[in-house]
């Protein structure tokens, strides 16, 4: 990347609406000579009103100037004066009679300068040295030391001590660096409190010096950096712990990627460069096939394109496909960046289009084993990617492969409308040409034969059933397949009892699972019996049917198998069972699931599972959730990350997190223990770390319970009352909460009386603020007054305000204290006080109690 790709990156972050992303920039601007052009952002950054940001872009003006007065000192030396190693005795003496001869103009002595003074006098010293050629570049704390002598070091290191306190906040993160350079381990305790009384993003600056003086006690802090609601706080403190232990760092940087926020998922995206790629893609991969926002993207993308890698362009032809339309288009442009960076080291040959070439090794070598992973996302994908994923099938049903994988998808109950659409322009015959005899099919080839018995309807089924009950014993494995589906479908006759168990016998997968169907409907119960033995060969197909079987049959049967199949070593054979739990008790399978979960290694099984367990909320599997660490595939890790966030705010927002009991027994298997373990008698409990990220978890939750307040209205900043003096502003405030209280009290009465709309519109006035809300909204809801609604909860939001449409009415409700327990799509009573329209319609409204429809 050349400079001015680099300086116009830096100015699109400096526009940036993400805090984090701004500071950063004016710290890498600070250690560089910038443009004109971006010395005017930097400017302009340095007067905004955002206190912190304008302290981070001052300090970076400061030091770019500095930089280039010393350029300029530098500039005027003629170059033979300038010395790169030793410097001579009477250069050293005659630099320092300079810097004693600036101190005595100032008739002052040096424990009577000021701190400010001093750091003056000292960035004064070190353009000396330059001009005079005693420091070739940036002063060092060495080259400070030889030519200012220990007299202006020593003082200065003694005013901070002796009050550091009373040191101002602007010369604050110069002391820190000064005591980075030349203080000691003591020192610590000064920053240490410094951070104490430092609010919000500012802190940011001292942690490169804290690294410096001491490392292991900076370990003491880490955890509350760790928790910081600053994600460039947050993420510097994870860097720190990367250096002492990384496999922890690593976790943290999953919650970060896991985070509903923006700004926390772009810190995580940028930490993912300083842990090994191999990790870092598989971590990201869940953002790549879900993340919107353009900077994170962006982020992803240069990670990405500087790790050049064969493996992980197939990797994103893996996904591309399978994507919606607006995803897949940011993918594709990752996919075209890294195939021209692959073509420029020469991984790939260097003529022609390196994407096309990338893309067809990948049919050459990966399609197979990409088609066996569609099939098993088939059964778990929801309408929309089932319908990409049939997208891409049509649009490659040209390729040998894609087509026989159709035609297998035709043999499958759940698939099997996918794949006749697909090969029904490819039929030799069309399903709807019904034109051949019943004589004819005696001299058809096998694939006619099929491409027959799916014209059979009811009519010509009895002129045909000999020939059919012939091929179901004795044709090709599809002929057969077919014929018996036919039998079964067309069929009334128990006599065809017998082929069934024939068929059953069969160990040809596609034949056993169209006899196990006839058998089915005329002997279940012989059937039943003969489970276990049918259950041990290990079809995928045919375990799916048992387990169907058993839902309709025997319940705690059917519990039994899918337990057992949610072990299985066959990912086809796991991701067919997970539809069937939704019938069971979650109670039977819950413990299952969770434990699933822990070995899952394809990531959309895993999804799946994970929807499962947020379909049922509760305390009890949040705290499991937060003992899991996935031991097969980090992707995972940061999809159980997000649903642990979650849960964790839907409980929350519906006010069922209870206080957290330590439990008696921990398992071995917990991420968040260190190796040592504190013995008691017998027993070996393991020690939790505090900068752990289960600890770390628990903060920060504290923290967001904490802080959680309703969501800051569109207009918030514009209204007359919120311009005003902060004094006046909090009496105004209380006199509306008073007039507020007084009618909701009335209001709140079991007698109350509705007041005739028409006599409300008579009394209104323009100055009467309360009874100009008193507006009808719907039926039995009235704008500004208590009002009880039944209606469908829609969904619950990131800040746990309840959506639900009443009418035409959206409410977006804040919810009580105590309420029942709701779910979205469930239907309950409301009882609420609307109070503020938004500009998008929906209306704020407080609640006041929910109970769910009986």
């Amino acid at each position: 990347m050349n400079n001015f790709d680099m300086e116009s990156e830096l100015l699109n972050k400096l526009k940036s609406s993400k805090r984090s992303i701004i500071v950063d920039a004016l710290i890498k601007l600070s250690k560089s000579s910038p443009s004109a052009i971006i010395m005017a952002e930097i400017a302009k950054l340095a007067a905004t009103d955002d206190r912190e940001i304008s302290m981070f872009a001052k300090q970076a003006e400061s030091r770019i100037k500095s930089r280039m007065t010393s350029a300029e000192h530098s500039n005027k030396i003629p170059h033979t004066t300038l010395k790169s190693s030793q410097t001579s005795s009477k250069d050293l003496s005659v630099a320092i009679d300079k810097t004693s001869k600036k101190v005595s103009e100032s008739e002052k002595s040096l424990e009577s300068l000021s701190l400010a003074e001093l750091f003056e006098l000292l960035d004064s010293a070190a353009n000396s040295s330059i001009s005079s050629g005693l420091i070739n570049q940036a002063p060092t704390e060495k080259g400070i030391d030889k030519f200012c002598g220990n007299d202006l070091i020593s003082c200065i290191i003694q005013k901070i001590r002796v009050s550091p306190e009373n040191v101002q906040p602007e010369l604050r993160t110069k002391a820190t660096e000064f005591l980075a350079n030349h203080g000691q381990e003591d020192d610590f305790t000064i920053i240490f409190n410094w951070i104490s009384s430092t609010e919000g993003i500012a802190a940011f600056q001292y942690f490169e010096f804290l690294e410096k003086i001491s490392p292991n006690i900076l370990l003491q802090k880490l955890p509350s950096f760790l928790s910081s609601s600053f994600p460039l706080l947050r993420g510097r403190a994870v860097k720190s712990l990367y250096k002492i232990d990384p496999a922890e760092a690593i976790e943290h940087i999953a919650e970060l990627l896991a985070s509903s926020e923006a700004e926390e998922r772009y810190i995580g995206a940028t930490l993912c460069f300083s842990i090994p790629f191999s990790n870092a893609f598989e971590m990201i991969l869940p953002l790549l096939q879900t993340d919107t926002d353009k900077e994170v993207l962006k982020a992803l993308e240069t990670l990405i394109v500087s790790n050049p890698d064969i493996e992980t362009a197939f990797s994103l032809l893996n996904i591309m496909d399978v994507l919606p339309p607006q995803q897949k288009k940011y993918v594709m442009r990752i996919f075209s960046l890294l195939s021209s960076m692959l073509r420029d080291i020469g991984v790939i040959a260097s003529d022609g289009d390196p994407a096309e070439t990338i893309q067809l090794q990948w049919k050459t070598e990966r399609l197979k084993a990409f088609l066996e992973d569609l099939e098993i996302q088939l059964f778990i994908a929801d309408k929309s990617k089932r319908n990409t994923i049939k997208e891409w099938l049509s649009t490659n049903i040209a390729l040998p492969e894609v087509e026989k994988f159709v035609e297998k998808l035709a043999f499958n109950r759940i698939t099997e409308d996918i794949a006749r659409d697909l090969l029904k322009k490819n039929s030799d015959v069309p399903a709807e040409d019904a034109s051949v005899k019943p004589s004819s099919p005696y001299e058809m080839r096998p694939s006619e034969k099929v491409n027959f018995i799916r014209t059979i309807n009811k009519t010509a089924f009895p002129e045909i059933k000999d020939w059919l009950k012939k091929e179901a014993l004795q044709g090709t494995s599809k002929v057969r397949y077919h014929a018996l589906m036919a039998l079964t479908n067309l069929s009334t006759d128990p006599a065809d009892l017998s082929t069934g168990w024939s068929a059953l016998e069969s160990e040809d997968t596609l034949i056993c699972q169209a006899g196990f169907d006839l058998v089915a409907k005329y002997d279940p119960d012989s059937l039943f019996i003969k489970l276990p033995e049918l259950f041990s060969r290990s079809f995928p197909g045919l375990n799916y049917k048992i387990t169907c079987f058993s839902l309709k049959h025997n319940k705690s049967k059917a519990v039994e198998l899918i337990l057992g199949l949610l072990n299985s070593r066959n990912p086809l054979e796991r991701a067919m069972v997970l539809p069937s739990i939704f019938f069971l008790p979650f109670d039977s399978v819950k413990s299952k699931l969770l434990e699933a979960l822990n070995i899952e290694s394809h990531p959309e099984i895993a999804a799946k599972i994970i929807l499962i367990l947020l379909a049922n909320p509760s305390m009890e599997i949040l705290e499991s959730l937060d003992t899991i660490k996935n031991k097969k595939n980090p992707s995972i890790d940061v999809s159980i990350a997000k649903a642990r966030n979650e849960l964790h705010s839907l409980l929350h927002s519906l006010n069922l997190l209870k206080p957290h009991t330590p439990k008696k027994h921990v398992s071995a298997q917990l991420p968040t223990t260190i190796s040592t373990t504190v013995q008691s008698s017998a027993v070996a409990v393991p020690v939790q770390k505090p900068y752990s990220a289960a600890s770390v978890r628990q903060e920060i939750r504290k923290h967001r319970e904490a802080a959680w307040r309703p969501p800051e209205l569109p207009d918030a900043g514009n209204r007359w009352w919120q311009r005003t003096d902060w004094l006046n502003a909090i009496f105004l405030g209380l006199g509306l909460a008073t007039l507020t209280i007084l009618p909701i009290a009335f209001l709140k009465k079991a007698d109350r009386v509705d007041i005739p709309q028409k006599e409300i519109r008579q009394k209104a006035t323009s100055d009467d603020f309360f009874d100009r809300k008193l507006v009808p909204l719907e039926l039995n809801c009235t704008m500004g007054k208590v009002s009880k609604i039944s209606a469908t909860l829609n969904s619950i939001d990131k800040n746990g305000l309840l959506r639900v449409t009443y009418g035409k009415t959206v409410f977006l409700i804040k919810p009580p204290e105590k309420m029942e327990t709701i779910a979205a799509g469930q239907s309950a009573y409301f009882e609420i006080l609307p109070y503020r329209k938004l500009k998008s319609g929906e209306i704020l409204a407080d609640g006041y109690s929910v109970t769910n429809v009986k």
